[in-house]
Formats: structure tokens, C-alpha cells, sequence
């Protein structure tokens, strides 16, 4: 089964049974239930004319189900390094401005909202 395919089927179904999944280190399948936590809010990232990052959620508290990054990008500067992650799908949000992304072969903009 590929990524996509236990992602969908545990999403289906934990969102139809409330049973969590998560893959163990010997790559059979957790049905521990994920511990409840609660993210305080925070202030604002403050990029200070660059860039500001801070992990919100930690795969650890998730059973490796996910993650949470938050960034926040000074204008006409570069973000995260070009990358790939092997494990995991990665998704951004695009609070205010613009962000420019690789998608395969071709740079996307992507608006605030996008």
C-alpha cells in the first residue's frame, strides 16, 4: 500500500470509526489512540526582514501521522530551501503575499488564500 492509499483509508477510517492509525517503527499498523493536545496560542512569527520558523506540532505527538510547521517570509525573500520529504505529503497555506513553490518541473505562485 503506498502513501496515498493508507492515508485515505486510515482518514476514512478514523473519521467513520474514531479509531486512529499510525504505521509502528516495524512498519505493522498502530491503533494506539493519539493523545489529546492542546496548542496555546502564540504571537505572531516576526521574520525581522528574513525568516521565522517554529514547530507547532511534532510528528512524536501524533504517532507519526503529522506534523505542523509554522514560517513567516520577509518579502522578496527566499524561504525553506528547495526540498522533498520522503515519508510525509507536505501542505502550505499562504496567509498574506505571495509564495512561490516548485511542483515538479515548474514554479507556481500561489496567493494569499492559496
Amino acid at each position: 500500500m503506498n502513501r496515498h492509499e493508507f492515508l485515505l483509508k486510515s482518514g476514512m477510517l478514523a473519521a467513520f470509526t474514531g479509531i486512529p492509525h499510525s504505521f509502528t517503527d516495524t512498519g505493522s499498523i498502530s491503533t494506539d489512540p493519539i493523545k489529546s493536545f492542546l496548542l496555546p496560542p502564540l504571537p505572531p512569527l516576526d521574520h525581522k526582514g528574513s525568516m521565522d520558523i517554529r514547530v507547532r506540532v511534532k510528528s512524536s505527538m501524533t504517532q507519526g501521522l503529522y506534523s505542523n510547521v509554522e514560517c513567516a517570509v520577509a518579502p522578496k525573500t527566499m524561504g525553506p530551501a528547495p526540498h522533498f520529504h520522503k515519508e510525509l505529503d507536505e501542505l502550505m497555506f499562504v496567509l498574506e503575499g505571495t509564495a512561490s513553490v516548485i511542483v515538479g518541473d515548474d514554479v507556481v505562485q500561489i496567493q494569499a488564500g492559496g
